[in-house]
């Protein structure tokens, strides 16, 4: 059994070292966030590059630069910067790719810096380029010199040059480079970039224009506009000598529009640990400099926790805001679908509810309809009943939990249909409709993600992470109050105590969160009644009577 800890390899029952973990990285599935010891990184070096005299598409010739520092994060903010940057490689790549990728280049949980990789490519040439036959090396020079001077018509003539028979490893990618930001070749640039980032799984063999040739491609693909900033980011970080030799104006100045600047260096806080901003005080911020309301965001950022929740609404109002500063034909449409995915008791309805209002007050939905249904009625009442629920939900939400239950491959008949059916109108209907899938994040990744790629490219995954314990102290405090209900002067260690016991369960399937809080309140409410003490709450009526 494989699972990929600390995004390195190892076998749960036992380790007969790294190059097995290397072979089967491609069978590890979903990431956890623990620590990896130092005689686990990556055994390449990873140092700054030397200077490299390199042609920008941007700025012309270049004299040498001098080496950048290594990009330090602080302690506190490390972990958020690695999970953000595994979060989007998942999204796009996929969860076990993703692993893979992050251990090749040694992006770990206990490093605290991110600095550039010695690496082929530093010359600015793909890997693979000095072996390559002279007609090919001629279609390769093209499609670079159509992308320096960022014609993708060009870019796109120059596919067609190589030699018959190519058998370069890396034609996919450059040829998903070239057609990447084109709306009609979508589904083949999707196919090309999933299909070569898990074939080079096995060998780690990647290009890094993968990461570019992803980033180009975010419009078109739907992912959000975060994700192509961490994607190029961490190209413009890791891999500076291809970056400055590929990348056009339009991706230098995408970054620089969120504060990266010329020196390329990568992180996702973008501000000095002392001034960093929360989500709340964004919002807050957004609302005055826009002048825009929305009483439905208002009421997300009262909920506790799920920080990326709230993140993921505030990116979908700026790009809202960024939409109506363009003209029509310059808009693109993008889906907006999500899979909410985590335990239960973690609000995944009340917020389902809550961006079917915030969707329909931006505009994005012309009303605030709001379709509930599971994964398992859907099955159950068949492919005919699914299509009128979605065209009922039509320019409002249509929210599907324990969507796992539609796994085609055990419901090969109906749950086959209606998943062709969901993928079907999360594409085509995209300007009037949006799908939240909501359930177990492995049950989601292993059911409906490993069945059709086409849910990857389609929904957007949002993680309701497990409640810490002092969110579940704050959601218990909270709850005691809301009942009129209190605890003894002499009791001022319940809920602490209390909470502590709650919080044994996080981080394994099925924990409840708020849940297992408001059936510990009850139980504990009950005990006090039976007791006659109500409304007074002890210790003894969540532990049990004294041993004395």
């Amino acid at each position: 059994e494989m699972r990929c800890n600390g995004f390195v390899p190892v076998l749960a029952s036992s380790r007969d070292g790294e190059q097995q973990g290397e072979r089967q990285m491609t069978q590890a599935r979903g990431i956890n966030d623990g620590l990896v010891s130092e005689t686990a990184h990556h055994s390449g070096t990873s140092t700054a590059l030397d200077p490299l005299p390199l042609q920008h598409p941007s700025r012309g010739l270049q004299p040498a630069v001098a080496p950048q520092q290594p990009v330090h994060v602080p302690n506190e903010y490390w972990a958020e910067e690695i999970a953000s940057i595994r979060r989007s490689l998942s999204i796009v790549f996929g969860p076990s790719v993703s692993c893979a990728m992050m251990k090749k280049w040694d992006l770990t949980k206990d490093r605290y810096e991110l600095h550039a990789l010695q690496h082929e490519t530093s010359n600015g040439k793909p890997l693979g380029y000095a072996m390559l036959i002279s007609k090919d090396k001629t279609a390769v020079d093209q499609l670079l010199a159509a992308n320096s001077s960022m014609k993708p018509d060009d870019m796109e003539l120059a596919t067609n040059k190589y030699s018959p028979g190519s058998t370069w490893k890396h034609r996919d990618i450059y040829d998903a480079l070239a057609v990447a930001e084109s709306e009609d070749d979508g589904a083949l640039v999707r196919d090309k970039l999933l299909d070569y980032a898990e074939r080079m799984s096995t060998t780690g063999e990647w290009d890094p224009v993968v990461l570019l040739a992803a980033a180009r491609a975010q419009p078109v693909q739907g992912w959000s506009g975060d994700v192509k900033q961490i994607l190029l980011a961490l190209y413009r970080t890791l891999f500076q000598g291809q970056a400055e030799a590929l990348m056009s104006k339009n991706d230098v100045d995408f970054l620089e529009n969120f504060g990266l600047g010329e020196g390329g260096l990568f992180t996702l806080s973008r501000q000095d640990s002392k001034t960093r901003k929360d989500v709340n005080q964004m919002w807050q911020e957004l609302k005055q400099v826009e002048g825009i309301e929305s009483v439905s965001m208002d009421e997300l950022m009262e909920y506790v926790g799920i920080k990326q929740v709230k993140e993921q609404a505030l990116s979908i109002l700026k790009k809202m805001l960024s939409d109506r500063r363009l003209t029509a034909r310059q808009r693109v449409v993008t889906s907006c679908n999500f899979t909410f995915m985590g335990n239960p008791g973690t609000g995944k309805t009340c917020v389902a509810r809550i961006f079917a209002n915030m969707l329909h007050e931006v505009g994005l939905r012309k009303s605030n309809t709001f379709t509930e249904t599971t994964g398992q009625k859907l099955v159950q009442d068949g492919a005919i009943k699914a299509d009128a629920v979605i065209q009922g939900a039509m320019d409002g939400v249509l929210f599907i939990d324990e969507a796992h239950s539609l796994d085609p491959k055990s419901n090969k008949a109906e749950g086959s249909a209606i998943v062709t059916k969901l993928l079907k109108a999360a594409e085509d209907d995209r300007e009037r409709l949006t799908i939240i899938l909501a359930g177990y994040e492995d049950e989601i990744e292993e059911r409906l993600y490993g069945s059709d790629p086409g849910f990857r490219s389609r929904f957007e995954d949002v993680k309701f992470e497990d409640f810490s314990e002092q969110e579940l102290r704050k959601i218990f405090v909270d709850l005691v109050a809301s009942k009129d209900w209190d605890y003894h002067s002499d009791n001022p260690r319940l809920i602490d105590v209390v909470t502590a016991r709650i919080a044994r369960g996080r981080g394994n399937k099925g924990f409840g969160n708020a849940r297992t809080v408001r059936a510990t309140l009850e139980k504990g409410i009950k005990a006090a009644s039976l007791a006659d003490r109500a409304p007074w709450l002890r210790i003894e009526d969540f532990l049990g009577p004294r041993p004395d």
